[in-house]
């Protein structure tokens, strides 16, 4: 990631992208970014959920920072605009790059550089890439982690047999549970459902019809036959999980944060109101309502947005990906760094 090399991979980066779907990949981004930024302080309960009449119009932390969720979807979607190709060995050796930063003050016994808030499986993941080489996902990990970051990159790929094939392969680098990998896989065909004009259940059944048979396909098959589709989501996490199952609908399991931000996503009235009720179920807050923003900001864009949700640290750089002339890795490193505190021991 030297000066000089990223310098001159991003001075025509995209060009061959056309500029609408350009401009629906930062949308995407931007979408994720505001609903991880929105999300975060109520993660896991780390803060008390706010009543079902909060307005979301600000953000709940004095100093909002993007998390994984975006930092990861940044990562392949950039990937892809800067190289035309989603390779999995370069995502991953980005992500180890990420992790041993120089510059980053988070580095220390517990310090992941850059990254900000990995769950353990992610962290097994790059580390052992590191070590090794080999692609070495946390055996029995049924995350939403692949899920959480596909949607820009989706976009940025668009619909095609090869494109499903390179989400699949960057997805088994860090997952190896066929429900996280069909998580992801629908999350993507939403996304391309949502681009060629499906709206509300057609999206859903757009993605049952195309998704591989598993639990990921009943589950939303179920639901979207249901008066309460949440109710089935969390059934069915439930029985996953042996009744384990904390966070309910938006819990960090592949079958319940992934499957309930694609429901609201679709079903909201608007992309506003999608974000707030992501939040509202509480869980992986973070990463329900980065899923469900970049899904549905892709068609939407963010304007609708208060004006408060539309201005966050590293909001006008972020923006960027969607110009022919996007931001050199140098730069992006550069505002990541800027983005992460001091690691504390």
């Amino acid at each position: 990631m030297s000066s000089s090399s990223s310098s001159s991979a991003s001075s025509s980066s995209g060009s061959w992208l056309p500029p609408e779907r350009r401009a629906a990949v930062a949308q995407a981004l931007m979408g994720c970014a505001i609903g991880d930024v929105l999300g975060i302080a109520f993660e896991s309960g780390r803060t008390r959920l706010p009543s079902s009449s909060w307005p979301a119009t600000t953000y709940p932390l004095p100093s909002p920072r993007w998390t994984d969720d975006t930092q990861q979807s940044l990562v392949l979607a950039d990937e892809v605009l800067r190289f035309g190709v989603l390779d999995p060995r370069r995502v991953m050796q980005r992500f180890v790059a990420m992790r041993d930063d120089p510059g980053s003050a988070a580095v220390g016994p517990r310090g992941f550089g850059l990254h900000r808030g990995t769950g353990q499986g992610f962290r097994h993941a790059v580390d052992e890439f590191a070590r090794t080489g080999k692609f070495a996902p946390m055996p029995g990990r049924c995350g939403n982690g692949a899920a959480m970051r596909v949607t820009a990159v989706a976009v940025a790929l668009g619909d095609s047999d090869d494109s499903r094939a390179q989400l699949d392969a960057v997805s088994r680098a860090t997952h190896d549970e066929e429900t996280s990998l069909h998580a992801a896989a629908a999350i993507a065909l939403a996304a391309w459902a949502l681009a060629r004009g499906r709206r509300g259940d057609e999206v859903i059944d757009d993605v049952v019809d195309r998704l591989d048979v598993g639990a990921v396909q009943t589950t939303l098959r179920d639901a979207r036959r249901a008066n309460n589709p949440l109710a089935v989501i969390v059934a069915a996490g439930q029985h996953a999980t042996g009744g384990r199952l904390r966070g309910g609908a938006g819990d960090g399991h592949a079958l319940c944060s992934p499957l309930s931000a694609l429901f609201l996503a679709v079903r909201a009235p608007s992309l506003h109101e999608a974000l707030r009720q992501a939040v509202l179920l509480g869980g992986d807050t973070d990463s329900t309502a980065a899923i469900a923003g970049a899904l549905r900001a892709s068609i939407d864009g963010i304007d609708d947005l208060p004006p408060a949700l539309r201005d966050f640290p590293g909001a006008v750089q972020l923006r960027r990906w969607g110009d022919p002339i996007m931001p050199t890795l140098d730069e992006w490193l550069a505002l990541e760094r800027s983005l992460t505190p001091p690691h504390r021991a």
